[in-house]
């Protein structure tokens, strides 16, 4: 869906690799990944790495839990809960990769 729309898209198997892409791809708009993860690493984890490393990288979680949501919004990131509508999540992450770049053009 996101590439149809031309957005660059990564894709990575678990937490780990994810991490490793940003490493190497420093130039990653947006993070979107579910709360739940293979690999040992969950969503929550990713995002609490990516916020220390990467500062200002915008994070859009997913999840078919409904208690997640709360725990998401603890750490200050975007959640969409399943099933959703293709159209939110487009509208937020637009509105998302928008918000970083008016931030990078105001320095």
């Amino acid at each position: 869906m996101l590439r149809e729309l031309g957005y660059g898209v990564l894709e990575a198997s678990n937490g780990a690799e994810a991490l490793e892409m940003l490493k190497r791809n420093r130039d990653v708009d947006l993070l979107f990944t579910d709360i739940v993860m293979p690999g040992g690493m969950n969503g929550l984890d990713l995002a609490r790495a990516v916020q220390s490393e990467y500062p200002g990288t915008p994070i859009l979680l997913t999840t078919g839990f409904s208690g997640a949501a709360a725990t998401a919004d603890a750490h200050g990131v975007e959640i969409v809960p399943k099933p959703y509508d293709s159209t939110k999540v487009l509208m937020m992450i637009a509105k998302m990769i928008a918000r970083v770049d008016s931030a990078a053009s105001a320095d």
